[in-house]
């Protein structure tokens, strides 16, 4: 099947080509032999004299053109590592032996036996995690002026239940953001709350924990039923992803057991008789994404709720809610705000705008806890891509795995990020053609796909993730070590939730971020990632400062070039070995 070099390829081939490049590689069917493949150089036309079908799907100036072909003689791997793999892995279909979900087919089953959010892929805390408990680290301002925080899970008097759930959970000792909501949220419950803290700090746990206390309290004083009535929350969570949504209500049903406290939860391409189920059974806490909840304020409805009985609505994820929609931001907002009696707003990054915004939907003087910002645990590896765009990341990317894989007895989980969902998948076809395996998300996905693709990765089953910054946000993966960035993020508030996946709960982690050289690169703003480095008191690569168009302050001039400053002539330390064959 192979042509030889100068053969010109017949217009059989090329329609293949075509074809594979239009469905983005996602209908190649598995093979018992090696996955192969041929490029030809840029800027050379296919045989058909046209590339119109595979210019929407690819940039052709970043991104090379590739025939997939299948050779039924097994070679040798190119990568002798601990990570190899001959195929890319493909979306499982609905028909697929063995899928524990429980949902109808496409459709998502709330994640409530997904391996992501069980106790065995719970994160445990790092060498570290002191330093999250660390009090003094947080800033209490607003409201009545109150400053004191609680020490401790008992002196916060949650119910006994719950501090047996804790103890199942791993969890003895608060965080500092967990701290603070607990203080204000029990004893200065009059009041709203805006709260932000560093990715990784328990922040989830730190309004669980007091929402829980106090539906628990209400039932005991009002001496209602055992039994949560259905359709009538006194909580919304409201969260901006769907796989964020099944991983806070698994955690907030970790924490309700043997308490007389139920959880909904609710999001886009969920199996809806999976929440109506959970509606019926009694829906104290109620968590979803915006369209969802939408959905389930308007009136008369299977899936209605009455929020009569609502007295705290909670925004996780806060800044990213408001900037991604924001007709359904206000839309969500109006509805909320005239029935909840409080506002709790969360997240790790916080600018002004967004402040002031939600202070519009609070009562006069909120509370506001401020935490740690930035990336403490976290070692930062910058690459420059001088020249070459996509092609020369590649490469970069290949000898950076080569790089993890030398350092790593046994080779650790690692999460790639990039910009594009058709360059996600890319990415992760390109591996799977050098023997690595990689699994790829993106909302090209259906929700059924996403959650089988989470779980096979909580499952170490592969250690490398690529995917969109849909999974920047929130989501706790166990034992991931390393963060990759092959497109640099449109902006810094991005780059922080992406590395954020690493260095969770006091553990440590290496990031490397791609930064291309081309003044068109999307996410480059140099100047904007030097005050960015600045403010989480971190020190930027010395060419950054060049690129900035800005002279560099006097203590870097004089202090020694560190390994990352010296990456302006950046070359791969790939051999020949991972040069594609060119025809």
């Amino acid at each position: 099947m192979h042509r030889p070099p100068g053969s010109s390829s017949s217009s059989d081939d090329s329609s293949k080509y075509d074809e594979l490049l239009r469905q983005k590689y996602t209908d190649i069917p598995k093979r018992s032999g090696l996955l192969s493949v041929i490029r030809r150089p840029l800027g050379l036309s296919s045989s058909s004299g046209s590339d119109s079908s595979s210019a929407e799907l690819f940039d052709r100036v970043a991104i090379p053109k590739v025939f997939a072909i299948f050779s039924e003689k097994q070679e040798s791997a190119t990568l002798e590592s601990k990570i190899q793999g001959n195929e890319p892995e493909q979306p499982v279909t609905n028909a697929q032996p063995g899928r524990i979900i429980a949902a109808k087919p496409g459709k998502g089953s709330g994640m409530a036996r997904n391996s992501h959010v069980s106790e065995q892929n719970r994160i445990v805390s790092g060498i570290r995690f002191e330093e999250l408990t660390d009090i003094t680290q947080i800033h209490i301002q607003g409201g009545d002026g109150t400053t004191a925080v609680l020490r401790s899970f008992k002196e916060a008097e949650l119910p006994s239940e719950l501090l047996k759930n804790l103890l199942r959970m791993g969890i003895s000792k608060p965080t500092a953001v967990q701290c603070a909501t607990l203080s204000l949220m029990i004893r200065k419950s009059d009041f709203d709350i805006i709260a932000q803290d560093q990715t990784g700090s328990g922040k989830t746990a730190a309004y669980l924990l007091p929402i829980i206390k106090h539906i628990h309290d209400i039932r005991n004083r009002m001496q209602l039923s055992h039994r949560a009535t259905a359709h009538q929350p006194f909580a919304v969570v409201v969260l901006p992803t769907r796989e964020l949504v099944g991983q806070v209500a698994a955690e907030a049903a970790n924490l309700v057991k043997n308490l007389s406290v139920r959880v909904a939860e609710s999001y886009g391409q969920m199996d809806m008789s999976i929440t109506m189920q959970q509606l019926r059974v009694g829906c104290d806490i109620l968590i979803g994404t915006p369209g969802r909840i939408i959905a389930h304020t308007r009136p008369h409805g299977p899936i209605s709720v009455q929020l009569n009985r609502l007295k705290w609505t909670v925004i996780d994820e806060a800044d990213h809610f408001l900037r991604q929609d924001r007709k359904v931001f206000e839309t969500v907002m109006e509805i909320l705000s005239q029935l909840h009696e409080r506002l709790y707003v969360f997240s790790a990054t916080f600018d002004q705008y967004v402040v002031n915004t939600y202070k519009c939907y609070m009562k006069p003087t909120p509370f506001e806890i401020i935490g740690r910002q930035g990336m403490p645990n976290v070692a930062l590896k910058w690459r420059l891509i001088e020249s070459g765009g996509t092609l020369r990341k590649l490469d970069t990317l290949l000898a950076d795995i080569l790089e993890i894989d030398r350092h790593n007895e046994v080779f650790p989980k690692t999460v790639i990020f990039t910009n594009q969902k058709r360059r996600c998948s890319f990415v992760a076809f390109h591996l799977a053609l050098h023997h690595i395996k990689a699994i790829f998300i993106s909302g090209d996905m259906t929700q059924e796909q996403r959650e089988r693709m989470i779980e096979r990765f909580a499952l170490c089953e592969f250690k490398i993730l690529v995917c969109t910054d849909i999974a920047a946000r929130g989501l706790n993966m166990k034992d991931v070590q390393y963060v990759i960035n092959f497109d640099f993020p449109v902006d810094t508030i991005r780059l922080q939730h992406r590395v954020g996946r690493t260095a969770r709960l006091g553990n440590k982690g290496t990031a490397y971020i791609y930064f291309d050289l081309d003044p068109k690169a999307e996410g480059r703003r140099p100047f904007e990632i030097l005050e960015f480095m600045n403010e989480i008191g971190r020190r930027p690569p010395k060419w950054m400062y060049k690129c900035a168009l800005v002279n560099p302050p006097t203590d870097v001039l004089s202090g020694e070039m560190e390994p990352e400053d010296n990456l302006c002539g950046f070359n791969s330390s790939l051999g020949d070995s991972f040069q594609l064959t060119e025809i």
